[in-house]
């Protein structure tokens, strides 16, 4: 298995310091950053990088996760040796054996990490779902009982994936790019391209083996910012070219958590505002494709 990392990053210098050096002695065949004009002297430090290994991409505007993951598979055409791609952030990477590990897996088209914090607890967040609470009555059941929804200790056959150590075939490139959509900038990017893939028949395992560590330090709290990203995509997923995820019903629901999470929030005022402003954005959706 020849394996191409592509790393987006964004004003985290220090944390892509940390996964880039893993990422050169884990073995990946080649390495692609995409830098999403960051300001914080990202740009100079990775221009010391470039080498026969890692490759940098670097963006006009911040074009968030999506665009830069998008841009990223993009950049594949550069490299015609490769088997498969795998997709992380710069606060997350993998343990030196990873690809010893991947090669240990069951055959599938796509491969989902285990990913753990980096004192080795589960994070949540990155977890596929092994099946969609896609109704209002699993949606209640998910929320009381997230075990029959959720991987445990097994590998398992899932129906999404997070872009946090996921490894998918070359075969199924083109299609993971046709289903990504720039728009949505980060949040529910991942789950709508997973669910997308699994409906056009692609095998997708969570391998519990396949550990992948992930900084998520720095995202305990929802800001106004990503609570406005996270509502507009709730919204404008069942116009993706993955179709529905789940129910209207169930899509109110969600939207209706996040405005009472905002009454919470340490930002009461300006939280509101930002999801305001996503349930109107949400009437205009790009166009599905």
């Amino acid at each position: 298995m020849k394996v191409i990392a592509v790393i987006v990053t964004y004003n985290r210098l220090s944390m892509l310091r940390t996964s880039l050096n893993i990422a050169r002695e884990v073995g990946f065949h080649k390495i692609i950053i995409v830098d999403n004009a960051s300001t914080d002297g990202t740009g100079q430090w990775l221009e010391t990088q470039v080498d026969e290994l890692v490759t940098v991409k670097t963006m006009s505007s911040n074009t968030g996760g999506t665009g830069g993951f998008s841009a990223g598979l993009a950049s594949l055409t550069l490299y015609s040796d490769w088997t498969h791609v795998c997709l992380f952030d710069d606060d997350a990477w993998p343990p030196l054996d990873w690809l010893e590990k991947l090669a240990d897996q069951p055959q599938a088209d796509v491969y989902c990490s285990n990913v753990l914090t980096p004192e080795g607890q589960q994070c949540r967040m990155n977890l596929p779902y092994s099946v969609l609470p896609d109704t209002l009555f699993r949606t209640v059941e998910y929320l009381l009982c997230p075990k029959r929804y959720l991987p445990t200790d097994q590998t398992t056959q899932v129906m999404s994936v997070s872009f946090v150590g996921v490894c998918v075939g070359r075969e199924w490139v083109q299609e993971l790019q046709k289903l990504l959509i720039p728009e949505l900038f980060i949040y529910l990017d991942d789950v709508s391209a997973g669910v997308g893939l699994y409906r056009q028949g692609a095998r997708m395992l969570w391998c519990p083996e396949l550990i992948f560590y992930h900084d998520v330090s720095s995202r305990r709290k929802l800001t106004p910012e990503k609570r406005y990203y996270l509502t507009r995509n709730l919204l404008w997923l069942p116009s993706m070219p993955a179709g529905r995820i789940w129910t209207s019903t169930v899509t109110f629901l969600r939207c209706s958590n996040l405005f009472m999470g905002a009454l919470f929030s340490e930002q009461v005022w300006l939280s509101l505002k930002y999801w305001w402003i996503a349930m109107r954005a949400g009437n205009e959706c790009p166009k599905k494709s």
